[in-house]
């Protein structure tokens, strides 16, 4: 990080209206403290004691990001208009809400929609969960659809994505349990939680 502050010129790419680091969000506050201090004598003993660049240096926290950090002092900023990596129907909510639909989106879908998208709507059961962002029935419909796939022998890959990590360890421990466990393994397993 003092590499940073010290630089002629940084350039910094992100949207503040993306999901947030989980781990950096529940970051502990005497945490936090801890790293601010260490950053402050680093800064202090490398870079500088002058109190308006330590002052500078008090706007960055672990529960923030660099990019947060940057935009106090930022003097050029765009946002991007076209978006490529995903459907209307995708990003459409997220343009409405977040970017006053000034969003443009690129990806023209080739398949009629309710042959690429199809909603799901789980009941929780009101029961509380003993960890954490964890859902189990969610978890369990997961696990049932898994099922339907090999019993129709779909040669289909499937991706689950969940922004919890306590939710990712959920699902790999009811998938590792399931009889079938190698069937829905055997290719590849990637951990993709950050």
């Amino acid at each position: 990080f003092p590499a940073l502050l010290r630089a002629k010129k940084v350039l910094i790419l992100g949207d503040r209206k993306q999901f947030s680091n989980v781990k950096s969000a529940q970051a502990r506050t005497d945490t936090n403290r801890e790293y601010l201090n260490n950053l402050e004598n680093t800064f202090r003993s490398t870079v500088s004691t002058d109190s308006a660049k330590l002052t500078r240096l008090t706007k960055f926290n672990i529960k923030t990001s660099i990019l947060e950090f940057f935009e106090f002092i930022s003097n050029y900023h765009a946002q991007l208009l076209k978006h490529f990596r995903g459907y209307k129907e995708n990003i459409s909510y997220s343009n409405k809400y977040f970017y006053q639909n000034n969003l443009q989106v690129m990806k023209i879908r080739a398949k009629p929609i309710n042959e690429v998208l199809k909603f799901s709507f789980v009941k929780h059961d009101g029961k509380v969960e003993v960890y954490q962002n964890t859902n189990i029935p969610e978890a369990e419909f997961i696990t049932k659809e898994l099922k339907k796939l090999k019993e129709i022998d779909s040669n289909k890959s499937v991706c689950i994505i969940t922004p919890h990590t306590n939710q990712q360890k959920l699902l790999m421990e009811m998938i590792s349990k399931l009889p079938e466990r190698d069937y829905f393994f055997h290719i590849s397993l990637v951990n993709a939680t950050n």
